[in-house]
């Protein structure tokens, strides 16, 4: 199945940059971003055509008119499958809004919501795998909006985020007596 995706920049701490960068985490103008730096080291075949918000910014400060920008960028291309790079902080608020906005038009749409914890220029962030993930299940996910973070592509209106990380909801019934979620086994594998 050929990738034909449109992918969305809102910003997010994923487009910003390392803070020993001159001009901190804020990008300099020049800046190509994140995200092609990440789709050329993935190198996926198909179309992806890349549009973003006039102004890209931290998820905190996303407001309902930016919500609307996203909406008309998406109506503006013809593409069903769409990725939006977007900030933690409100990614499941803006999720709620564009399925009470998009989902109940015959457009078959599918869109993953994806960002990062840390910048995407830092060597231990998670927007490779983040974005790498929502690219590779873009193509395959059934109409509706979804949540690719931590290793998981996740129906929207089953995440939540818990100590900086997203999650299932379901995923809290099991916190551990201190009320942390249990993490990957680090024991190494005996043969």
């Amino acid at each position: 199945m050929t990738l034909e995706c449109l992918v969305v920049r809102a910003g997010g701490t994923a487009d910003k940059c390392h803070p020993d960068e001159p001009t901190g985490y804020a990008p300099p103008e020049t800046w190509e971003g994140a995200v092609q730096p990440v789709i050329r080291r993935l190198r996926p075949t198909g179309n992806i055509h890349t549009v973003y918000l006039p102004q890209l910014k931290d998820s905190g400060a996303i407001t309902d008119e930016d919500r609307e920008m996203m909406i008309e960028l998406i109506k503006q291309h013809s593409y069903n499958k769409v990725i939006i790079v977007h900030g933690t902080d409100t990614m499941i608020q803006t999720a709620r809004y564009l399925a009470e906005r998009l989902m109940p038009s015959d457009r078959k749409l599918s869109i993953i919501l994806t960002g990062a914890r840390l910048p995407g220029t830092d060597r231990e962030s998670d927007f490779d795998v983040n974005l790498g993930i929502a690219l590779g299940a873009i193509v395959f996910v059934r109409t509706g909006i979804y949540v690719a973070m931590n290793g998981e592509v996740l129906p929207w209106d089953d995440c939540t985020f818990y100590n900086g990380r997203c999650v299932s909801k379901r995923h809290l019934s099991t916190l551990d007596h201190q009320g942390e979620l249990p993490m990957y086994n680090e024991e190494p594998l005996r043969l």
